[in-house]
């Protein structure tokens, strides 16, 4: 049950995301023949006006098919309805509006954990013996405010601000003991597959406050947006290896399943919300059959001032959809030699 909820949140997720392209298609007036959640066979599908709307056998993305995106005839070129026909400022808006739809939602379900369940804050709730955080005397039920001058509240932003000081050899933290105790503590990381770590497992408390849950969720979205990137980086220069850096859905299932068991749910939602932003911008990878890949294309054409040839374009899709499902069937078997072992 926990892993056909996770795949029907995650089908929202990139309902979310496609529903951003399609407004802004709309907007600029250009016919969306197609509005997907999945890939592949159609298991169901209704027509509505000029959209059919469909929900697909693979369900791990979606699409939209804008008319004419894969090139025009030369009698089409006059056609307003065609994606091609539109000014590129246009069609850069509509590839953008997906990743930036998903960063919204992932905002939009921090907020809503945070004004119904209120606002974390980040406590040291145990100690590694012998970790560099206990050599620095960093002790169980301090608050961490900052670190390395970067002033730090939810777990996510302590884990994220640490994590990205893999360039510094020590790390200074500032932590609040008692009610008004404050102590700065220089601590020198161990580093794991090329993370810092210094040994410490942090818990949650909360506090119920609407315009700080909005400050909160920014700064969260922030935060999430960092983790994401800052993986991506490490994963391509090697710092991390794909086995440790890399989730599919498998995995993303099984965590899932193993939060809503625990009745975690301001957890639930903000890995929800991690995951929401992780697609936005995952999306923006230059692989041909993102988003990004289409943006760089585009982008391309605005520096030459010319379409592409569409024999190249075609090849670019053709390779970029093979990366594709080569990653995905790498990352699945990853996420099952984990459950395996």
């Amino acid at each position: 049950m926990g892993v056909l909820v996770f795949f029907i949140a995650l089908g929202l997720l990139v309902a979310f995301h496609e529903l951003g392209h399609f407004l802004f298609a709309k907007l600029f007036g250009v016919k969306v023949e197609v509005f997907s959640i999945g890939f592949g066979p159609k298991v169901t599908s209704k027509k509505i006006g000029e959209t059919e709307y469909c929900i697909s056998l693979i369900p791990l993305g979606g699409y939209v098919k804008l008319a004419g995106e894969l090139g025009q005839n030369k009698d089409e070129l006059k056609n307003p309805s065609l994606f091609t026909s539109k000014p590129r400022w246009q069609q850069l808006i509509v590839y953008l509006a997906g990743p930036v739809f998903s960063v919204i939602l992932g905002f939009l379900l921090l907020f809503t954990s945070y004004t119904s369940f209120g606002i974390p804050i980040s406590r040291v709730a145990s100690v590694q013996q012998n970790s560099p955080a206990e050599k620095a005397g960093i002790k169980p039920g301090d608050r961490i405010l900052a670190v390395n001058d970067t002033n730090t509240q939810s777990p996510e932003e302590v884990i994220m601000a640490i994590g990205s000081s893999s360039d510094n050899i020590i790390i200074d933290i500032k932590v609040k003991r008692g009610a008004t105790e404050e102590l700065n503590m220089s601590i020198e990381p161990k580093i794991v597959d090329g993370v810092p770590k210094i040994g410490v497992s942090i818990s949650r408390e909360s506090i119920k406050n609407p315009a700080k849950a909005l400050a909160m969720s920014l700064n969260t979205s922030k935060a999430d947006a960092g983790i994401v990137i800052s993986g991506l980086g490490q994963l391509l220069s090697g710092k991390v290896s794909p086995k440790e850096g890399l989730m599919g859905p498998i995995g993303m299932a099984n965590l899932s399943n193993r939060v809503s068991s625990s009745r975690n749910w301001p957890f639930l939602f903000e890995l929800w919300a991690l995951i929401s932003i992780n697609l936005g911008i995952f999306n923006l990878l230059p692989i041909s059959v993102l988003d990004g890949g289409n943006i760089a294309i585009l982008t391309l054409e605005i520096i030459l001032r010319r379409p592409l040839n569409q024999t190249i374009k075609i090849r670019f899709l053709k390779f970029g959809a093979a990366l594709i499902v080569f990653l995905m069937v790498y990352i699945i078997y990853l996420d099952i030699s984990r459950l395996l072992n």
